[in-house]
């Protein structure tokens, strides 16, 4: 029982940075695939 929450907050830390930095990333890959006008 504690293994398994130590893992799920072990996953936790890694997924919500990855997270925060795609959400940050993405806006500027969509204006980077867009043609310049």
């Amino acid at each position: 029982m504690h293994q398994a929450l130590v893992l799920s907050a072990l996953a936790l830390m890694l997924f919500v940075p990855s997270l925060i930095s795609l959400a940050a990333v993405a806006p500027a890959v969509r204006r980077a695939a867009q043609p310049a006008p």
